[in-house]
């Protein structure tokens, strides 16, 4: 019997919530998760980032979303739905999203 796994992240932070709660959340975890995995080329995964959050972590540490993006392109990583006002971020991910469904 074959038996198919999708590992997810879902990182995720509330519009309005406190500028330390998003460092203190990016810094012990959102981060750390992505270096170790960045260290895996042939372990495959998807991510989920919720909008606030990624507009808060362009603002303070865009290497992070060109990490994404790299592994995107690599297709080891899958990006999951993100909704945001910001136009940027929607451009992007719609960008990413029609580059991985090759």
């Amino acid at each position: 019997m074959d038996c198919n796994f999708i590992f997810c992240l879902h990182n995720h932070q509330p519009v309005g919530n406190f500028d330390h709660v998003f460092e203190w959340a990016y810094n012990d975890c959102y981060r750390k998760t992505l270096d170790l995995l960045y260290q895996y080329p042939e372990f495959k995964f998807a991510i989920h980032n919720s909008g606030p959050l990624l507009e808060w972590i362009e603002h303070h540490d865009s290497t992070y979303c060109d990490m994404l993006a790299q592994m995107v392109s690599e297709v080891r990583l899958r990006l999951l739905a993100v909704v945001s006002t910001n136009q940027f971020f929607q451009l992007s991910v719609k960008t990413i999203s029609m580059d991985i469904s090759r």
